[in-house]
């Protein structure tokens, strides 16, 4: 069983390390991507030069182009974790960026992920909050767009940048509208319909609002998404999560 095994390497690395790792090593081209990901990141907690080498060499193969791309992001995190500085140091020929860590590691998040897992993320992350605006009741009822299907419609690298830029390409239909109104109040939402008299409005809730034309002062185009940028809310291994479990809803 999967759970079982993870369980087992867990134990494993924090009972005795260095048992742990031999044991690894032994099976690493026999262990499944996502076992090897997490022995990976064990060996990262591991206060053993045995564990420093091994990652060190898997940073080899990462600046060579010889690591399997979906190992790459748990290598990074891992070495970032070890406890040597020689070992951390050898990111350093990687890739750099102006992120806050560093190595930009958002290249590696397009493959990897966990389907399960980023489901999990897309329906309870409290900061996300996913599943609030695309998921709410199916078209016309929710304040974002309809997501089942997207991974026949969208690339994962498409995926990545809806989800870090949400206001870089709004779909359509859903570009938001900012009423103000002659009491000095305002509201934001999807123009849905209107009328002589009234406009309507789609709500980040999903709730729909009739807006009287007499109550309103002016109207504007919004060009940013209310939805925020995921980067900012979600780890790079949940991100990687999530654009799986995107890429795999069809």
């Amino acid at each position: 069983d999967p759970n079982l095994r993870a369980a087992a390497w867990e134990i494993a690395a924090q009972s005795d390390a260095p048992a742990f790792l031999t044991e690894a090593r032994a099976r690493e081209t026999r262990l499944s991507p996502a076992e090897r990901q997490r022995v990976i990141r064990l060996a990262g907690g591991a206060k053993t030069t045995e564990a420093g080498a091994w990652l060190r060499g898997l940073v080899d193969q990462l600046v060579a182009g010889q690591l399997t791309p979906e190992l790459a992001l748990d290598t990074i995190e891992s070495v970032e974790r070890h406890q040597d500085a020689s070992v951390r140091d050898s990111l350093k020929r990687l890739p750099q960026a102006a992120g806050k860590n560093g190595v930009d590691r958002l290249r590696y998040v397009l493959t990897g992920g966990s389907a399960a897992a980023g489901r999990d993320v897309f329906r309870t992350h409290v900061g996300a909050q996913c599943i609030r605006c695309h998921d709410a009741g199916g078209e016309g009822k929710q304040a974002g767009p309809v997501l089942a299907g997207i991974g026949g419609r969208a690339t994962r690298a498409e995926l990545l940048e809806s989800l870090l830029d949400p206001s870089a390409k709004l779909a359509d239909g859903f570009a938001q509208t900012t009423v103000y109104l002659r009491d000095g109040d305002t509201i934001d939402g999807v123009r849905i319909s209107e009328s002589t008299d009234s406009i309507t409005l789609r709500l980040l809730t999903g709730e729909k609002r009739v807006i009287a034309r007499k109550d309103i002062d002016k109207l504007a185009a919004n060009p940013v998404s209310p939805m925020p940028p995921m980067g900012d809310v979600l780890s790079a291994a949940q991100l990687r999560d999530v654009i799986e479990f995107l890429a795999t809803w069809k």
